[in-house]
């Protein structure tokens, strides 16, 4: 008991002395918290932070996802697709795109959202479901599948095609021979039987000329050794009839020059050559003798490389181009003076018969394109035409009087190097080239980036920093007076900034882009400068029995054409990029 007592006495007598012990000091500050208490709060603070991130933090990125999601159309990899049986065509494009940041689609479906189908064979084709009878687009699902899209595509789509409608008014062989009544350079052609009467007037005229058939479609030529015994008055098979060109040979061999274009617009026409060309030989000495040797005289599918030629080997192994590898041995020391003639006239003559055709297929090609660009667009949606772009091949032919001859354009040339796998570095560089002029790589003024409908730049765009207006606009002293007040008062005038529509201001920076990013197309043969075509007006070429004109394709009457043309001038008198001369 005792003991308990004395325990609580103690606890007792503690207590009354912390209790004394208050009452008689005076109060004291708070003290500081030792080391320990700090340690404890920063280890808390990273906790703290994580909590409020989770209550704050994330519920924020919900609300703004679906603000982002509005740019997902744009800010997204742009996505092409190649029909699955052509793709052995067109690998270095599938190498340069997917080099560039594109999707590769597996299948050219709609439901896809495609940005750019590009197609080896025209993808469009006449269907039964088209009341209007024009071609339709072929989506191919695959090797055996087709779709046909007669309605046109989703309105927020803006798709690119790589075949330009209305082609086959110069790529079919008949429609080309049309033209010869006003290019030159294209050999008399006959279509059988409808102008057999014709072709034997003709071929009275000129006795000593040898003629071949060739077939509507691709391939089938052989030569005519008897016009009259082969030729039957019955016979209703329709195929052409062509002069044969007698050509200039080099180590014996007949051989061809195939000069790459692409088409960027056609109302206005923008039309740019390769700055290299490609040279395909025969395998087999020339001869007319044997009319069934045509590998003497037909350029077939296996044919000769040029560096395969004794004659031009020693060129190539210099590191030249094949167009540089053509000019030396026109100008080697035992040239003739025609030789070199034509050295310096050959490219001028390329190029402008190219611009001839074209400029005479505008006004076809753009009604076809027109109505194929308003069936792709939703009612009162504006007509783009800009989605269509096409490069072509054509193929020329030098005669034993080194005049320079069209013999067909072909609207799809093969890009594969299986055959000759030397022009692999010719095939990538030229895909790598086009879709740079294009601008479908970074750098360029991005087509697809327009695909919403609109010619102005989306936000998230840089073309204000790729192709800033103060580097394209008309000068003070243009657009100032009298263009201030009347944009009639000059042709000038178009250029000027209150004057010229939102078409005409995409127009202008596209074509800026199109010059700084033309890479290997470094010719750009229309629009020409009103310098150029002084130029090429003091400029022919003679021969000893006729005389081959590179005069230029009148200019063209649009308000487009006519804006692309001003623009032109202005930058030839101003830029300091001189090419634009």
């Amino acid at each position: 008991m005792r003991k308990n007592n004395e325990k609580d006495d103690d606890v007792d007598d503690d207590n009354g002395e912390n209790k004394t012990k208050i009452k008689t000091l005076t109060p004291t500050p708070t003290p500081t918290p030792t080391p320990t208490t700090t340690n404890q709060i920063l280890r808390l603070l990273p906790v703290v932070v994580s909590s409020l991130f989770v209550v704050v933090g994330i519920p924020l990125l919900f609300i703004m996802l679906p603000l982002n999601n509005n740019k997902s159309d744009i800010s997204r990899a742009p996505v092409y697709c190649i029909p699955s049986s052509q793709r052995h065509n067109l690998q270095p494009i599938m190498n340069a795109l997917n080099k560039a940041g594109w999707h590769f689609a597996s299948s050219c479906t709609p439901s896809k959202n495609i940005d750019l189908i590009w197609s080896f064979q025209s993808p469009f084709q006449h269907h039964e479901s088209n009341p209007h009878n024009l071609p339709s687009l072929v989506w191919h699902l695959n090797d055996d599948e087709k779709q046909f899209l007669p309605s046109g595509l989703p309105a927020s789509r803006f798709t690119l095609v790589n075949h330009i409608p209305g082609s086959g008014y110069f790529t079919r062989k008949e429609n080309l021979a049309k033209l010869s009544i006003d290019i030159p350079g294209i050999p008399p052609t006959f279509r059988m039987p409808d102008e057999r009467d014709a072709l034997l007037a003709h071929a009275k005229l000129n006795p000593d000329k040898n003629w071949i058939r060739k077939d509507l479609n691709h391939r089938g030529v052989s030569m005519l050794s008897s016009l009259t015994n082969e030729l039957d008055e019955d016979d209703s098979e329709e195929f052409l009839v062509q002069q044969l060109i007698s050509p200039y040979l080099i180590g014996n061999k007949m051989f061809d020059i195939g000069l790459y274009v692409i088409v960027t617009s056609i109302r206005p026409l923008r039309a740019y050559a390769l700055h290299d060309v490609l040279i395909r030989m025969c395998e087999d000495d020339y001869t007319t003798h044997d009319p069934n040797n045509e590998k003497s005289y037909v350029i077939a599918s296996d044919y000769l490389p040029p560096w395969n030629n004794a004659e031009l080997r020693k060129y190539y192994v210099r590191g030249h181009t094949t167009a540089s590898v053509l000019l030396a041995h026109l100008t080697r020391e035992d040239a003739s003076t025609g030789e070199r003639r034509l050295a310096n006239t050959l490219f001028a003559t390329l190029h402008g018969t190219a611009a001839a055709v074209l400029t005479h297929a505008q006004e076809s090609m753009h009604a076809q394109m027109h109505a194929q660009a308003r069936r792709f667009s939703k009612d009162g949606a504006p007509v783009h035409t800009e989605r269509f772009f096409h490069m072509y091949r054509l193929d020329f032919v030098v005669d034993d009087q080194l005049n320079v001859h069209l013999l067909e354009v072909n609207q799809s040339p093969n890009m594969s190097p299986l055959h000759t796998p030397g022009l692999t570095p010719f095939f990538e560089r030229l895909a790598y080239s086009l879709i740079s002029i294009l601008g479908l790589r970074d750098g360029g003024f991005n087509r697809h980036t327009s695909r919403g409908g609109s010619y102005a730049c989306e936000i998230t765009d840089d073309c204000h920093l790729r192709v800033p207006w103060n580097e394209v606009d008309v000068g003070f002293d243009v657009c100032h007076e009298p263009c201030r007040a009347n944009c009639s008062a000059k042709r000038e005038c178009l250029l000027c900034r209150p004057c010229r529509t939102a078409r005409q201001a995409n127009m202008i920076r596209t074509m800026v882009s199109e010059m700084r990013n033309r890479e290997a197309f470094y010719h750009r043969i229309w629009p020409i400068s009103s310098k150029e075509r002084m130029k090429r007006q003091q400029h022919t070429t003679t021969t000893t029995t006729t005389t081959t004109t590179t005069l230029p394709p009148p200019l063209l009457s649009s308000i487009e054409d006519i804006h692309a043309q001003i623009f032109v001038d202005h930058m030839c008198r101003t830029a300091a990029d001189k090419s634009w001369c």
